[in-house]
């Protein structure tokens, strides 16, 4: 961990809690240190501070906000490395005050972060690297321009993360998954599977590949124009609903399911199903 403010009591806003005798303001560094040993609950309000870093230390068990009142504030660099559980709020301080990067490396997978917006917000969150823990990105949650979120893993391809994006969130750029489980509520533009689990139920997506070793669940009644490549699979067959797609192409080797009663692909009842590359 690097040098910076370390917080040293439950009192986020309070002088006294902090290693220098002052509350952080926009530009520090802020350690949560394993020496913390309650739960960060107080004074979590900072709107109109963004800090270069923020980071939850690696032998942090304990909680920094909650579900109802989570810190809020911004920050150049956010990064989770403990057990425990954070809850952040992008404030309102327009496109040039966000949160550029977020690094979810946990100790545990039963590790939380939840990640939001103040309403109003746009473009606070540009890049998120998600690779132990619990993530859920909130209904109000506002992603950059060029936003890329990342899932993968430490250890564990298919067990270390989990990913929630929930209904309400703006329209993700690009997302690419190379492990874990996510579900997926937002529109998101361009997927990228790579590995691991996802699943597709409340809004569309404009194109998806689907690599070997991933596999995409569509639950929702629209979709984009879908490449499944060899060793992907795609399944439509999770719901009994309708389904109508820009276009789906099965490459060889590649699995779907599906059923042409209730799906079509660019208006035909099939989706189409390429030949294997000549010799």
């Amino acid at each position: 961990m690097a040098e910076g403010e370390l917080l040293q009591a439950a009192d986020y806003g309070a002088g006294a809690s902090w290693s220098s005798g002052n509350v952080p303001i926009t530009n520090s560094d802020v350690m949560i240190p394993v020496s913390l040993n309650v739960n960060v609950d107080t004074g979590l309000d900072q709107n109109g501070v963004d800090l270069d870093l923020f980071e939850m230390g690696t032998g942090y068990r304990l909680s920094v906000g909650s579900a109802a009142a989570p810190l809020i504030t911004a920050a150049d660099l956010l990064v989770h490395r403990g057990w425990g559980s954070l809850y952040f709020q992008c404030h309102n301080g327009g496109a040039a005050v966000k949160t550029d990067e977020v690094r979810m490396y946990a100790q545990s997978s039963e590790a939380v972060i939840v990640l939001s917006s103040t309403p109003g917000n746009k473009g606070d969150y540009d890049l998120i690297r998600h690779g132990r823990g619990n993530m859920t990105i909130a209904g109000n949650a506002a992603f950059g321009a060029s936003a890329v979120l990342q899932l993968g893993y430490m250890e564990d391809q298919l067990n270390d993360a989990r990913l929630l994006i929930e209904s309400g969130a703006e329209t993700l750029p690009i997302f690419e998954q190379n492990g874990g489980v996510s579900i997926l509520h937002n529109v998101v533009t361009a997927m990228r599977l790579m590995a691991g689990t996802c699943t597709k139920d409340k809004a569309t997506a404009t194109t998806v590949d689907i690599y070997s070793g991933a596999s995409l669940i569509w639950n929702h009644t629209a979709g984009g124009t879908i490449n499944v490549h060899a060793g992907g699979f795609l399944d439509c067959l999770k719901n009994s609903v309708k389904k109508v797609f820009t276009n789906v192409f099965v490459h060889p080797g590649a699995r779907i399911r599906y059923d042409s009663q209730l799906h079509t692909f660019g208006g035909a009842a099939t989706p189409i199903f390429l030949a294997a590359a000549a010799a």
